[in-house]
């Protein structure tokens, strides 16, 4: 789980126009979130370590489509994780129950 709060946009996308890899996308982390939510997984048995990264397009991508920095701001921190699909689910159940969200 990403615990860098200030992350750098990851550009892993290749042979696009240059405009694209000069794409920004202001964020905010919280380490102090990812290591509530890292506790809540490893209470229940979900392996996860932190780790310190940028942003992965897949993130930046639809979150700047979604929240224009300007027109409709992101005001809480991202915190980014991977996982496999069946651990996602797992995962979104446990924070839903906890009443994290």
């Amino acid at each position: 789980m990403n615990v860098e709060e200030n992350a750098s946009l990851i550009y892993d996308f290749y042979g696009f126009p240059t405009h694209y890899y000069k794409q920004k996308y202001p964020n905010k982390g919280s380490r102090l979130l990812a290591d509530k939510v890292m506790g809540l997984l490893k209470e229940n048995g979900v392996k996860v370590s932190g780790v310190d990264r940028g942003l992965d397009h897949g993130i930046w991508v639809p979150f700047k489509v979604a929240f224009d920095p300007e027109e409709n701001p992101l005001q809480i921190p991202i915190v980014q994780g991977s996982a496999g699909v069946p651990s996602i689910f797992q995962v979104l159940k446990l924070i839903v129950a906890s009443k994290f969200i």
